[in-house]
């Protein structure tokens, strides 16, 4: 049997110090104006308010939709109910 050797190469580590980032120099920036930003609580119609108010409006209507026909089998189902109760 052929003994194995484990080499054992001990390597210097470089510390990095703290201070060592790259600066980014002023060439790499944008020269573009930045877009005033409105107050949070400013009101505007936009074609995007005219979007989320129309998909509110035909998410409602779904709702609305689902509860009368979950009324409509509850109904139903109250209808058959007394009859079988009425026949036993």
């Amino acid at each position: 049997m052929a003994s194995t050797k484990k080499s054992t190469s001990t390597k210097k580590r470089t510390l990095k110090k703290p201070g060592s980032k790259r600066k980014v120099s002023s060439e790499f920036r944008s020269l573009k104006v930045a877009k005033d930003n409105p107050p949070f609580r400013t009101f505007k119609v936009t074609r995007q308010t005219f979007y989320w108010a129309t998909l509110m409006l035909y998410i409602v209507f779904l709702q609305l939709w689902i509860v009368k026909l979950q009324l409509d089998v509850a109904t139903q189902l109250e209808q058959y109910e007394a009859v079988i109760l009425g026949v036993l």
